[in-house]
């Protein structure tokens, strides 16, 4: 505490005078919150706090300031990227961290309370097909500061949605001669693929081929595995039939 002035006159008989050790401004310091700067009347007192009657003192009070801070507390929150927009269609957030995962913030006790975990400032996702990093401010509150740097790493994993499609394929001939056209059981088959939506979204029909084999094989009925082949990217679950009654004619 700053007091003005720094000593009193105690005016008084001297035999009372012996018995004044201080001049007291009592303060109360309940629920402030800011610095005081007051003027507080001043009181004789004995070194154990018994004030002491008969006496003047010049001056009769004095000005006190005293310098109050909010306490701090310190506590570790985990940090994660926030988000604005969304992945171009077809792709997902399949996964987002921060670097560093972690940071240590400072700030007064009701504010830490209400923090369940650090956010950035967002990073834009708007229409992405691929993944995202960017050097980002954490977003603090108000009343908190944050040891070390603020600026962290966010990094946004953009992956494709899985799906499926079936489409009809018509069987193409290997190894037939002689302009011979075997007669089949069915005409088509159903094949069903699996893989990015992106790609399936751009899937032609035309592009996934059934094969039937006929290499070596004499005229007369047969059961022939189907063979597909599907563009890259995509996986075959499966065919049906995946065989089919042939006639290769004489």
């Amino acid at each position: 505490p700053q007091v003005t002035p720094e000593k009193v006159t105690v005016l008084g008989p001297e035999s009372i005078l012996s018995q004044v050790d201080f001049a007291v401004a009592d303060v109360s310091l309940a629920s402030e919150k800011v610095t005081i700067e007051r003027s507080y009347r001043l009181v004789p007192r004995t070194e154990r706090g018994h004030q002491i009657e008969g006496v003047t003192l010049e001056p009769a009070s004095a000005d006190v300031r005293i310098t109050i801070k909010q306490q701090l507390f310190f506590q570790t929150f985990g940090i994660m990227p926030q988000l604005k927009g969304s992945p171009a269609s077809g792709y997902w957030v399949s996964g987002m961290t921060a670097e560093p995962q972690q940071a240590t913030v400072f700030g007064p006790r009701e504010v830490l309370q209400n923090l369940g975990f650090l956010k950035t400032k967002p990073v834009d996702i708007s229409n992405t097909s691929a993944n995202v990093t960017r050097q980002v401010e954490v977003d603090l509150p108000e009343g908190a500061t944050m040891v070390g740097s603020r600026t962290v790493e966010a990094r946004i994993v953009i992956a494709p949605v899985k799906g499926s499609v079936k489409v009809q394929v018509t069987p193409e001939f290997e190894g037939l001669t002689g302009g011979r056209r075997p007669s089949l059981s069915v005409s088509t088959v159903e094949v069903t693929l699996t893989g990015d939506l992106p790609i399936l979204n751009k899937l032609n029909p035309s592009d996934v081929h059934a094969t039937l084999n006929f290499k070596n094989l004499a005229p007369g009925p047969y059961q022939v595995d189907v063979k597909v082949t599907a563009p890259p990217g995509l996986q075959v679950v499966s065919v049906l039939p995946n065989s089919m009654g042939v006639v290769i004619p004489q």
